[in-house]
């Protein structure tokens, strides 16, 4: 929840070039209907989203007030390494100098983006390897998509200037910014399912978990939880060990960082296995194991098992810390009953088919299986992650 302050001071201000169709109220709409964020009042400032959270690295509390400029826009000169991701305003280094405060622009909604059937079909996105083979590095280099040709993303750090890099960073991951969606829109015309699901969501990107580790620690509380009590003990862990931020004058909970929550103390109501498992996930981001940009490297395989080695996180778990947590791109869940189910009512299967042919008609998804799957579920009005009971 937020609470409006009355102190202001400047704050380090970034920017990051968005490729490919992305809309920042179709997001903050999602965080707000999105239970396990915390968030309902995230939609109540039209075009402003504000987020507290533990930074990568060192776990410090920090926040970001984020507004969306539409393209040709007046701004800040952006400095990119012509991949998209962050930049700060003011110098040619990618985390130089910053620029002062500035007001929040009227922004509206975007649209789809209009690409050609033909040169879509050209792609180098309309194809991938197989899983075995395929990193969840972002595909980006390989686009001659323009930075910032969508628009760009405002972020206001509220946070110390030299971990404001970091922030920035985190904030392009957890919104998805920091993958080329150029691609994303032309699946759509080769797949009609899809091309529908992107007019319903049009500019609805992945909004992720702010790591890995509270994603790994969602999935520990709501397992075997009815989803209202998973909710009220998440909410209790924040306000009991997380830290309230100011967030451009607005106070915002940030969750736990993984020290405090590694030596979580008995919680009333909470049974022992869980808050041991609580802590296990906690143990495992504090030395390290639940590090996103590693965990996308890997290969998928590789990345579940070392998810599964953590006390507590069974398959399901697994995919969805690494789709919704770490934001790879392009993997199948193949754990996730309630994506299957969405996906033969969407395309007219018969119940009897089964995760390895509906993996084998998501490839054509690639490189944005994970993107296509969350359309799925948010768009059949299901709980859009984590609220099944999962195995440990």
């Amino acid at each position: 929840m937020t609470t409006p302050i009355l102190a202001r001071t400047e704050l380090p201000t970034g920017e990051i070039a968005v490729r490919g169709p992305f809309d920042l109220s179709a997001a903050t709409r999602f965080l707000a209907g999105f239970g396990p964020a915390g968030r309902p009042d995230a939609a109540s400032e039209p075009g402003v989203l504000r987020l507290a959270f533990p930074s990568d690295g060192d776990w410090r509390h920090v926040g970001a007030t984020i507004r969306q400029r539409p393209p040709g826009e007046p701004g800040t000169d952006v400095f990119t390494t012509g991949s998209p991701g962050p930049a700060f305003a003011g110098s040619s280094d990618a985390f130089g100098a910053v620029s002062p405060l500035r007001p929040s622009p009227d922004i509206g909604p975007y649209g789809r983006s209009s690409h050609d059937p033909a040169s879509v079909a050209a792609s180098p996105f309309a194809t991938g390897p197989a899983d075995s083979d395929r990193s969840g590095r972002p595909p980006s280099t390989a686009s001659s998509a323009v930075p910032g040709a969508f628009g760009t993303v405002e972020v206001e750090v509220s946070a110390p200037v030299e971990a404001a890099g970091r922030v920035l960073a985190q904030v392009g991951r957890m919104l998805s910014l920091d993958v080329d969606g150029s691609g994303f829109t032309g699946l759509g015309f080769r797949d009609p399912v899809l091309a529908g699901l992107q007019a319903r969501r049009a500019g609805l990107r992945p909004v992720l978990f702010s790591s890995p580790y509270e994603a790994g620690c969602w999935s520990v509380l709501a397992q075997g939880m009815r989803f209202s009590q998973a909710m009220r003990f998440r909410r209790r862990l924040a306000e009991r060990y997380g830290k309230v931020v100011d967030v451009g004058g607005y106070r915002v909970l940030s969750f736990p960082a993984p020290g405090v929550l590694a030596d979580l103390p008995f919680e009333p109501g909470l049974a022992d296995f869980r808050t041991a498992r609580l802590r296990a996930v906690a143990k495992a981001a504090a030395e390290g194991r639940l590090d996103p940009a590693e965990l996308r490297e890997m290969r998928v395989a590789d990345a579940l098992e070392r998810l599964r080695e953590i006390p507590g996180i069974g398959q399901f778990s697994a995919e969805q810390i690494l789709a919704r947590g770490a934001g790879h791109s392009d993997f199948f869940p193949r754990a996730d009953a309630r994506l299957h189910h969405a996906m033969r009512e969407e395309y007219g299967l018969l119940d009897s088919v089964g995760p390895a042919d509906l993996e084998l008609l998501a490839g054509a998804w690639r490189p944005y299986r994970s993107w296509a799957a969350l359309l799925l579920r948010v768009d059949r009005d299901a709980v859009p992650i984590m609220e099944e009971v999962m195995a440990a």
